[in-house]
């Protein structure tokens, strides 16, 4: 969840995204991240989630030296369906249709493109 998506009182980010759409998002959440970045120390910066790739230039534009390593994993869409089912109690269908919006999330936000 983002900053803004919880002062906008969403509980999930699938309304937020819905409603507010994916962009206002994804900079509400580079702000915070770059925040993080500039007061952590610098040898010690790991992110999960780093969706575009402007928060991986960023980095390489404000600490001198740093190294970067993007880490793309992917799993079988089917093993995810059913880790979708056992972790949230949804039935088939409901999985399925929350894996393809996360997916088209990510695809607008281009973490696939700097997966590869």
């Amino acid at each position: 969840m983002t900053r803004l998506s919880k002062k906008k009182g969403f509980n999930r980010i699938r309304d937020a995204v819905e409603k507010l759409g994916v962009e206002p998002l994804l900079k509400d959440a580079r702000e915070e991240a770059k925040n993080q970045i500039l007061k952590a120390p610098a040898d010690n910066i790991i992110f999960d989630g780093a969706y575009d790739g402007e928060l991986v230039n960023f980095i390489k534009k404000n600490i001198p030296n740093a190294g970067v390593l993007v880490v793309g994993i992917s799993a079988n869409k089917t093993l995810r369906i059913k880790r979708m089912m056992k972790r949230k109690g949804w039935p088939l269908k409901e999985s399925i249709k929350e894996l393809n919006f996360i997916d088209s999330v990510k695809d607008k936000m281009g973490a696939y493109k700097i997966a590869r």
